[in-house]
């Protein structure tokens, strides 16, 4: 789940970049067309870190 978690920051990042030009340092920008493409994956990651954590609660 960390993984996912840090693909969604890395797009949120992403999407900040293509707008700004500015990242922080450090921070990994993924390869996408423009802050709108980067948005729509980081609302994917997003929605699976919700459901992996809602099905491992479900588990306990």
């Amino acid at each position: 789940m960390d993984g996912l978690e840090t693909r969604d920051d890395a797009w949120r990042l992403t999407a900040e970049y293509m707008e700004t030009g500015e990242a922080p340092e450090g921070s990994m920008i993924e390869e996408c067309n423009d802050a709108e493409e980067a948005r729509k994956i980081a609302g994917h990651h997003d929605r699976n870190v919700r459901i992996d954590c809602e099905q491992w609660v479900g588990l306990q």
